[in-house]
C-alpha cells in the first residue's frame, strides 16, 4: 500500500491528467462538462460547474474540490486490487479454481493497474459531476412535488372532517402515497441502470446485462489448459489442493461415463 504522501502526489498527478484529457477531448465544447477550472494557490485544480434547468427546477453553481476524493479513489483501487479474484470454471465438469490476482501477478502489474483504475475513475468522476448535480436538482424538485401533493391530501382530509355536521358518523379519510413513492423509486433505478450501462459499454469484453441464447460451454481441453496454467502459477498449497480435489471430482464423473481424463 502507498504512504499518504505517495497517494496524495499520485492524486494530484491523476487529477491534472484527467482534467487535461477532458479539455483536449471536448475542445471548445468543454463547457458541456464544466464552466471553468481554477488553480488554487497550492496548485490544486478546482472545476466549476454551472447549469440552469430548462424546466424551471432551479440553477446552481458548484466549486468542486476533488483532490481528497481522488485520494480516496486511489485507496479504493488499491483495496479492490487486493481483493480481486479470478475464477475459472467448467460448467460441464464443475471443475473450477479461484485465485487472488495479487498472489500471482507481478508487482508492476499492481502499480499499473491501480494507476489505470484511478485515472479512469477520476475522469468519470469529473465528467459526470455536472450531470449528477443536474439530476440532484431535478430529483429534489420532484420529491418536493410529491410532498406538496401529500400535503394537499392532508388538507383535504381536514376539510372534509371539519365540514361534517353534528350527528354524522366520523369519516375515516386517508391519502395513499405508496404509488408516488414506488414511481419515484422506479424512475431513479431505471435512470441509474441505463446510465451505468452506458458508462460501462465503452469497456471491451465486459458483460453488463443478461444475454439471450444458450451459453457456450468450455470443453474439457479448455479446462485442462486452465488447470495447467493455474497449476503453474499457484504458489501455495491450498490452490494446488483445490485443483486436485476438483480434478478428482471430474475423474469420478468421467469414470461413470466410461471415459478417462488422461485419454481426452
Amino acid at each position: 500500500m502507498m504512504s499518504d504522501e505517495e497517494r496524495r502526489n499520485l492524486a494530484s498527478e491523476i487529477l491534472a491528467r484527467a482534467i487535461k484529457s477532458i479539455v483536449e477531448l471536448y475542445g471548445p465544447r468543454v463547457n458541456e462538462v464544466f464552466e471553468d477550472v481554477i488553480q488554487e494557490t497550492d496548485g490544486t485544480l478546482t472545476p466549476v460547474y454551472l447549469a440552469d434547468s430548462e424546466d424551471g427546477f432551479g440553477s446552481f453553481i458548484c466549486h468542486l474540490f476533488p483532490l481528497s476524493a481522488v485520494e480516496t479513489i486511489i485507496l479504493e483501487c488499491e483495496a479492490a486490487y487486493e481483493r480481486f479474484r479470478v475464477e475459472i470454471k467448467d460448467v460441464t465438469s464443475d471443475l473450477k479454481a479461484e485465485l487472488k490476482v495479487k498472489d500471482h501477478a507481478p508487482d508492476e502489474l499492481r502499480a499499473d493497474a491501480v494507476r489505470a483504475m484511478a485515472f479512469a475513475a477520476t475522469r468519470t468522476y469529473i465528467l459526470e459531476m455536472r450531470n449528477a448535480l443536474c439530476d440532484a436538482v431535478t430529483e429534489s424538485f420532484l420529491d418536493a412535488r410529491v410532498v406538496a401533493e401529500a400535503v394537499l391530501g392532508f388538507m383535504l382530509k381536514r376539510y372534509l372532517e371539519s365540514s361534517a355536521e353534528d350527528g354524522d358518523e366520523p369519516r375515516r379519510i386517508t391519502h395513499d402515497a405508496r404509488g408516488d413513492v414506488e414511481n419515484a423509486t422506479q424512475r431513479v433505478m431505471q435512470h441509474k441502470r441505463e446510465h451505468l450501462k452506458e458508462l460501462l459499454s465503452y469497456i471491451p469484453d465486459l458483460t453488463i446485462e443478461a444475454r439471450l441464447g444458450r451459453k457456450e460451454k468450455a470443453s474439457i481441453d479448455d479446462i485442462r489448459r486452465a488447470r495447467d496454467r493455474l497449476g503453474e502459477q499457484a504458489s501455495n498449497k491450498s490452490i494446488a489442493y483445490e485443483l486436485s480435489v476438483h480434478e478428482s471430482t471430474i475423474r469420478k464423473r468421467l469414470e461413470r461415463e466410461g471415459k478417462a481424463l488422461d485419454d481426452l
